[in-house]
């Protein structure tokens, strides 16, 4: 087990040993597992203290106090409110100008994921207790909350911020919809019983307009997050690794490293030389290959002229593809999901780019549908992910119905160049949708019913 302090923390980043130990008053903590980092800023660790299975967290860099007094004052501030946290064990300053506080560990718990919608009651009503007392929770990511028998407990008070008294109504939905974008989106019936408990709990009465209000909270909430996550595919950070080269540049999801993704992603031309090709277009050619004994979709965005690189400066289509790859999988919907993105680069111009995405399968809807008709799950995940782009304000673009491949009964999206944040275009997608089967009544029909049963479609349509 290797003994650090806060700047040997700070100096590792995330190359830290298996197991280490950090002196503290009293004592030292043992970890043995990184439960979440922010490298030069912040490393929480599971281990033990004082032969008590516990949690540290410690602030390390140049405002590491500042982060800490926040995280402290946070806590208090939620159990003053009578917001169940972990009980602390220790706080205080770590050596070599570090700070840190160990917490016990909440036995028999999980952290809230994004399906644990039943939950989502619970926590509004949380946050009205917040609210009541004078504060929001700023960040309410539900990884911040646990779920164990004794309800939710609240491991995170960084985000806690106190205001001047009871938090306004306008206030309250505002937070009250920062928490609720955290979950994949959800039609506006869902979120009527957690606006409800929200409203039982501050003691507030029923108020039509007040879902409405709500819903314009969430849409502001969801973009916000959304963007904030865009940013972090194409920097360097937790979940992605960046790289720059002479004369081009790289970025890659960091759980999918490998041998094989490395060697493409020093030359694409050479790793594809000699690989199956599925399209072989002016603009963009398409392979499937495999790199890590998993099977993957390359697409590679050419240059035509310098005419033609000038527009890919200005609007490159691959860096487009991989943002919207990673917006629906981030928003939950199924869809390629992008695992790396070349660039070629002279000067400020970009060559030729590349773009790693999951392979989705290559069987599409309207091929296995035009030879053996619906089958009554796949009409439903499409009317899922009409929903979803709905509830958004999403476009496709081109919702043909080859863009929605099938694999292991699962429906994806794919082709996503022109999607774009565009309300006015959603009944256009549908209708692109329908298209492909008018003149088909046999195969027609069940789509037309289902999109009705869904509210896509108007009765009369």
């Amino acid at each position: 087990m290797t003994l650090l302090d806060a700047e040997a923390v700070a100096a590792l980043g995330r190359n830290l040993p298996a197991s280490i130990e950090i002196p503290v008053d009293g004592g030292r903590f043992e970890g043995g597992e990184v439960l979440r980092m922010l490298p030069g800023r912040r490393l929480v660790l599971g281990g033990r203290f004082q032969d008590r299975t516990a949690v540290m967290k410690v602030f390390v860099g140049r405002n590491a106090r500042r982060y800490y007094e926040r995280e402290r004052q946070g806590l208090g501030i939620l159990s003053a409110a009578g917001v169940p946290v972990p009980e602390a064990f220790w706080q205080g300053s770590v050596p070599a100008r570090g700070w840190g506080m160990i917490n016990a560990w909440v036995e028999d718990s999980r952290p809230l994921g994004d399906e644990d919608w039943e939950q989502a009651p619970v926590l509004a009503a949380v946050l009205a207790v917040l609210h009541d007392a004078g504060a929001t929770h700023e960040d309410p990511h539900l990884g911040n909350f646990l779920v164990a028998p004794r309800g939710v407990v609240c491991v995170d008070g960084d985000g806690v911020r106190r205001g001047a008294g009871r938090v306004t109504e306008t206030g309250g939905l505002a937070n009250l919809a920062r928490m609720i974008a955290q979950y994949p989106p959800r039609p506006d019936q869902d979120l009527t019983g957690v606006l409800h408990t929200y409203e039982r709990k501050r003691g507030w009465g029923v108020n039509e307009d007040r879902l409405q209000r709500l819903t314009r909270h969430l849409s502001a909430a969801r973009r916000e997050r959304t963007e904030r996550y865009l940013d972090k595919t194409l920097r360097d950070c937790t979940e992605f690794a960046e790289r720059r080269v002479k004369g081009s540049w790289h970025i890659h999801r960091r759980d999918a490293a490998s041998a094989d993704l490395i060697s493409f992603l020093e030359d694409p031309d050479a790793w594809l030389a000699d690989e199956s090709l599925l399209k072989d277009g002016n603009s963009a050619t398409v392979y499937r290959t495999r790199m890590a004994e998993r099977s993957v979709i390359v697409k590679r965005y050419n240059i035509k002229g310098f005419v033609h690189r000038v527009r890919r400066w200005i609007k490159p289509r691959a860096r487009i593809a991989w943002r919207n790859g990673h917006r629906l999988a981030f928003l939950r919907i199924p869809t390629s999901t992008p695992i790396a993105l070349v660039e070629e680069r002279t000067g400020p111009l970009r060559g030729r780019s590349w773009i790693v995405m999951e392979d989705c399968g290559d069987e599409d809807l309207l091929g296995v549908v035009n030879l053996g008709g619906w089958q009554k799950n796949w009409l439903d995940q499409v009317a899922r992910i009409l929903i979803t782009f709905r509830v958004l304000g999403l476009s496709h673009g081109d919702m043909k119905a080859s863009n929605f491949l099938i694999l292991d009964g699962l429906v994806s999206i794919v082709d996503l160049d022109a999607l774009a944040e565009a309300p006015e275009r959603c009944e256009r997608d549908i209708e692109r949708l329908i298209a492909n089967w008018e003149g088909q009544p046999r195969l027609l029909e069940p789509l037309m019913d289902t999109l009705r049963m869904h509210g896509l479609l108007e009765t009369t349509h």
